[in-house]
């Protein structure tokens, strides 16, 4: 593996012990480059940090709404199961109505059947005495 960071101490040892300034260049060069790498890389990480943090608070957001969409699931739900409730109970009574109401339109009928047969009866006795005294007048 290359070393890619050099103390002062190490350049100026190096440089001390015969190396040219060219060299000398190259060095600094290259380590001006690493550290700007460096500095790239710390900055990307910082930009990951910052997309992590975003990613965070997006994840807290959803899962508030996730949370609040479970809330209003549970008051649908209630508030239908009311409904089918009432509307049940509704039903219930409407056939308890249906029911009385025919009860009663039976009862009005034999009110009337009632009332009738006495008057059909007396019909036919009043026909049957007519026919019979036009038949006794005939005779």
């Amino acid at each position: 593996m290359i070393k890619t960071e050099f103390t002062e101490e190490e350049i100026l040892y190096l440089w001390s012990n015969g190396l040219s300034n060219q060299f000398y260049n190259e060095l600094n060069m290259w380590l001006n480059v690493s550290k700007n790498f460096e500095q790239q890389i710390y900055g990307e990480i910082n930009n990951l940090k910052i997309n992590i943090n975003s990613l965070e608070r997006e994840c807290l957001v959803l899962e508030q709404v996730k949370i609040k969409i479970e809330d209003l699931n549970k008051d649908t739900e209630s508030f239908f199961m009311k409904e089918k409730d009432n509307v049940h109970n509704r039903i219930c009574k409407v056939k308890e109505e249906i029911k009385y109401k025919r009860y009663i339109i039976t009862k009005i009928k034999e009110h009337i059947n009632n009332k009738l047969k006495p008057s059909i009866k007396e019909l036919e006795e009043e026909r049957e005495e007519k026919i019979n005294y036009k038949y006794k007048k005939h005779k």
